[in-house]
């Protein structure tokens, strides 16, 4: 762990984590300790709505076994609410004993079954039992931390585009990347007014874990909108070659009347980048002009694409160099922008990784 991180994220996540072990002391005291339960939170990853809201309030799934439980065993999900346990979720196991379970919002939970006719209960943190976080931006400050970087893109391909402040607001909690026209500033190759575009990497790399992001995509198929894992140094082109891959974990071309929302995954065949791209269906990428997570979990063996914590895509790592880096953009190659705002910016929320 270096400097930087040790600096903005773990003294604020440990401080939270002892606050939340002393303040839920009274839940948990009651809660026994069961040697034949064991349940495991996964990231926080469940976090649809229209509204910012904290990386912290967001749900998560809860995979439970249960040793020796035969297939359809029922198993519940309660979550801490006003002072009492309430219900959440509830399954039966599959023929391994084991089941998974979600709470919609990042509350205390415990796993409650019968096993031999005994009553047993596991408490489940989202926090503490699960997976270490590593980057942990909420974007809640009234300028942007040292460690997003903005990229210098310039005029020298077919888009025409500036990387620049203009095209970048915080407040309210988000981080807005847009894409405006230059004041005074003609495309040398149509000769027509250049576009300034908001676009970010975090400095630190991330390696092997899950990488998310809530984002509200813009509605207009006027701009795109990029949220990615880039093999290269903050700054820097991308390294393609036959040891590297780039991640795209969601892209818009607009998500109006025909969602055009995809995952990416680029590598180099024969000497050329082949994007192996996929259309999501309108069900995974859903209409509905409200915040998503979109999230990748990578390990040396695949890729798992998720929507608010639901795997909508997987794909074979070519055994790619770790570690990369995130990024985050939006930019049009259209002739028109569209003229309200918000049909040309994407909203980030937060951003997270777990490692």
């Amino acid at each position: 762990m270096t400097g930087w991180d040790s600096k903005i994220l773990l003294a604020p996540i440990i401080t939270g984590v002892l606050f939340a072990i002393a303040w839920t002391a009274s839940i948990w005291a009651g809660l026994p300790v069961s040697t034949v339960v064991t349940a495991r939170a996964e990231p926080q990853l469940i976090g649809a709505g229209h509204d910012v809201a904290p990386a912290g309030a967001a749900g998560y799934g809860v995979m439970v076994e249960v040793r020796g439980a035969a297939e359809g065993h029922p198993v519940r999900l309660d979550v801490w609410s006003d002072g009492g346990w309430r219900p959440e979720d509830e399954g039966t196991t599959d023929a391994q004993g084991r089941v998974r379970l979600e709470s919609s919002d990042g509350a205390y939970s415990r796993v409650v079954t019968d096993v031999d006719g005994s009553r047993e209960v596991v408490g489940v943190d989202p926090v503490t039992d699960g997976q270490p976080i590593y980057v942990g931006e909420e974007f809640d400050a009234e300028t942007l931390s040292a460690e997003w970087l903005m990229v210098p893109q310039p005029d020298d391909g077919g888009t025409c585009t500036f990387s620049d402040r203009r095209a970048m607001t915080l407040a309210d909690g988000q981080l807005a990347l847009s894409v405006e026209e230059a004041p005074r500033r003609p495309c040398r190759r149509t000769g027509q007014r250049a576009r300034l575009n908001g676009h970010v990497v975090f400095r630190a790399p991330v390696t092997y874990g899950t990488s998310a992001a809530r984002i509200k995509l813009p509605s207009s198929r006027g701009v795109t909108s990029q949220f990615w894992l880039q093999p290269a140094s903050p700054g820097e082109r991308w390294v393609m070659d036959a040891e590297h891959e780039g991640v795209v974990i969601t892209e818009t071309a607009g998500t109006d009347s025909a969602p055009r929302v995809a995952t990416t995954v680029n590598r180099v065949t024969d000497g050329a980048v082949q994007p192996l791209r996929r259309l999501m269906s309108p069900v995974d990428a859903p209409n509905d002009g409200k915040f998503h997570v979109y999230s990748v979990v990578w390990t040396p063996e695949d890729y798992t694409f998720q929507v608010d914590g639901r795997t909508i895509r997987r794909v074979e790592s070519s055994s790619p160099l770790a570690p990369m880096v995130i990024g985050l953009a939006t930019l049009s190659t259209r002739d028109r922008l569209p003229v309200d705002a918000d049909d040309r910016t994407m909203y980030v929320d937060w951003v997270r990784v777990w490692l």
